[in-house]
């Protein structure tokens, strides 16, 4: 190992036994010293994963404590106010009955409350991890594909940036339901919403535009309060909490939310987030293919399919490491004619290679 390669790993070394845990360990060097540094660069993420879970649960139980405080403090004032009345003599309404009820509203917020901890417990309970955003974003948009065609909307989803963010998969996934979902409640039938992820400089940009009803100019600065509903374009059934935990969210992850919108125009919301430190991927070849637009994927493999069945396919081998991919890899350099059919089929209606390629 070189002079400059064995300071590099005391540095390294030295940087973790001062836990200084939020700053990327460099890999450098042949395949081994490289292996040695991603070794050490798996360990600083652990100790910073453990760290970021101490601190949400510290986090969570203070904003427990306010929920319960905020959400009791009503209902015994109301309770106070009817024990005040008989007190004072006063029998123009049935307060003995009002308290029972009330009570019973209280035992039923307490349980509530108490459910809801618990979910919220296995909430936290997925750390921060490294997300892949491309893959990511892909896999959680398409989920709203079907829920789209039920309101003949045309939905596109847009490209994403092959970087990393630092976050909660299952929060984040949480706001892109809320802007995604509330896009084709409030879109008409027919309509358009293109989703979509942009990089701008060291942060990711996450789009979800609509030509739906939009919000008036005078409830726009309102959106993300809490229990915020616009009459016509907020419906009842709406609770009216979903933009404000997404903006927490979001807030969580030193990120932010905005909206522009015109009323029967449509909306425009934008979330940023910052990249990982050190979150720029090299982007590999299946990558880039699949990153690649419908069409020129259907070109290509109309084309070249014959031969991008089994290349396709080696790579994948060699980036997961699935035996069944490398098995299918070699059969079908006999059978293309097999693969081709299968693979462009797939890209038609699903617009990936699905057969044997994870």
């Amino acid at each position: 190992m070189k002079r400059k390669t064995r300071k590099s790993v005391y540095d390294a070394i030295a940087q973790l036994s001062r836990f200084e845990i939020d700053t990327p360990i460099s890999i450098e060097g042949d395949v081994y010293e490289r292996r040695v540094f991603k070794q050490l660069e798996n360990l600083r993420r652990t100790m910073r994963d453990a760290r970021d879970a101490q601190t949400a649960e510290k986090e969570r139980d203070k904003v427990a404590m306010a929920a319960v405080a905020h959400d009791l403090k009503t209902p015994l004032a109301v309770i106070s106010g009817y024990a005040e009345s008989l007190e004072d003599g006063m029998s123009d309404k049935n307060y003995l009955q009002l308290i029972l009820q009330k009570t019973a509203e209280m035992n039923g917020q307490v349980i509530a409350l108490v459910e809801t901890s618990r979910q919220e417990a296995q909430e936290y309970a997925v750390r921060n991890e490294s997300i892949e955003i491309s893959e990511f974003f892909k896999t959680e948009a398409e989920k709203y594909v079907k829920l789209a065609k039920e309101k003949k909307i045309t939905y596109v989803i847009g490209s994403a940036p092959y970087v990393t963010v630092y976050a909660n998969r299952r929060e984040l996934a949480r706001v892109l339901q809320n802007l995604i979902s509330n896009a084709i409640k409030y879109t008409q039938y027919g309509g358009r919403i293109k989703a979509k992820v942009k990089k701008v400089s060291q942060e990711i940009r996450i789009v979800v535009k609509d030509n739906g009803e939009g919000i008036s100019k005078e409830n726009l600065p309102f959106v993300f309060d809490k229990f915020f509903m616009e009459d016509k374009s907020r419906g009842s059934s709406s609770s009216g909490l979903g933009l404000y935990i997404a903006k927490e969210i979001v807030e969580s992850h030193d990120g932010t939310i905005a909206v522009k919108s015109k009323k029967n125009r449509g909306s425009r919301f934008t979330v940023r987030l910052p990249i990982e430190q050190g979150g720029k991927l090299r982007k590999s070849l299946t990558a880039r293919f699949n990153a690649c637009p419908h069409a020129l994927k259907m070109i290509l493999f109309a084309l070249f399919g014959g031969l991008l069945t089994s290349l396709y396919r080696f790579q994948k081998y060699y980036e997961t490491r699935q035996k069944s991919t490398l098995i299918a890899a070699f059969l079908l350099i006999p059978f293309f004619l097999l693969g081709w059919g299968a693979d462009l089929f797939s890209l038609a209606v699903a617009d990936r290679i699905t057969m044997l390629a994870d």
